[in-house]
């Protein structure tokens, strides 16, 4: 009877110490749960918090998917709190366990960027520095490029230009919308100066074809919307007359607006015809301008929003001028 309640007694404990065990592993933290709970705290405003825990995740689960999503958050923590020592371990740490990743990518950026504060031409020596230790990923090589670019622009600016229609050059090839963003983003930065050197032609081409690009690939509105608006911003700067004959060709389309998305963007194209009008002294073709989108705008029942819009902008125009 009693090696029978011995048995008993041996029996209960291990049962005890095995759900013991169990709500213990059950409670343990995992990686992706380390990873939402410094993501919470950073929701939350408190990046220290989130750096212990992201701390907490490198040292328990040093090489896991979430460990790197959270080695990114922690290196741009480190960037914000100037702490570079800490910020360069964490960074080197990821390109040395993911390089050529979106991981890769964040690090690599986040430094040049932090770089070009104080120096764009320490940022672009970065920069080429890792593309020559192939560490970046060729899912964001635009992405580089456009990063490079924007360094070089004033870090070597004889260089920028040539290097520029390079990148052009290879547009007919581009069959990816991702690249679409980044090489517009180049584009923008050359119609400046391409139009300084009265390269007209070169920059009206880049536009065209990345417009036939972005309508093929079926790019996002709101990346063909900012070419139209980089083009004509910068030929509004160097010849005025020749944008206001781009703009009136542009603003002839408002006839056949059709989408929310084609009103909108009449309205901001004449919003910046007005401007542009106004100082040539052009006040007939700025009022004869609005008169015209007012008129499109009208046969739309759902744009009374925009047509109050498009009157603001053009008085607006036409104060600034008065006080010039």
């Amino acid at each position: 009877m009693l090696q029978l309640s011995r048995s008993i007694s041996y029996g209960l404990m291990f049962m005890l110490l095995l759900c013991t065990h169990r709500i213990a592993l059950a409670q343990a933290p995992t990686d992706e749960s380390l990873l939402l709970n410094a993501q919470q705290s950073l929701a939350t405003t408190k990046p220290d918090a989130a750096i212990t825990t992201l701390e907490s995740l490198r040292q328990q689960f040093p090489d896991t998917a979430a460990t790197m999503k959270g080695d990114v958050l922690l290196y741009g923590l480190y960037l914000d709190k100037n702490d570079a020592a800490h910020a360069l371990a964490v960074g080197n740490d990821v390109l040395k366990q993911w390089p050529r990743t979106e991981a890769a990518w964040s690090v690599i950026s986040a430094n040049c960027e932090q770089l070009a504060k104080t120096s764009t031409t320490q940022a672009l020596v970065a920069l080429e520095k890792a593309a020559n230790d192939n560490l970046l990923p060729l899912s964001e090589h635009y992405q580089a490029v456009a990063l490079r670019l924007k360094y070089m622009q004033t870090a070597r600016p004889d260089d920028f230009l040539p290097t520029g229609m390079k990148v052009m050059a290879r547009m007919p090839t581009l069959m990816d919308p991702h690249e679409l963003p980044p090489i517009a983003e180049i584009a923008a930065r050359l119609y400046a100066p391409l139009m300084a050197a009265k390269r007209f032609d070169d920059a009206k081409s880049i536009t065209d074809s990345l417009q036939e690009k972005l309508a093929l690939l079926g790019a996002a509105s709101a990346v063909t919307d900012s070419d139209t608006a980089a083009y004509l911003a910068a030929l509004a700067d160097v010849d005025p007359a020749r944008y206001l004959a781009a703009m009136k060709a542009m603003l002839a389309a408002v006839a056949w607006a059709e989408t929310d998305g084609e009103y909108t963007r009449a309205v901001t194209l004449a919003k910046q015809g007005y401007a542009v009008n106004m100082r040539a002294k052009l006040f007939d073709d700025a009022r004869q301008m609005h008169v015209k989108i007012q008129q499109a705008l009208a046969k739309h029942p759902y744009t009374d929003t925009l047509r109050k819009q498009d009157i603001g902008n053009y008085l607006h125009a036409l104060q600034a001028a008065d006080t010039t």
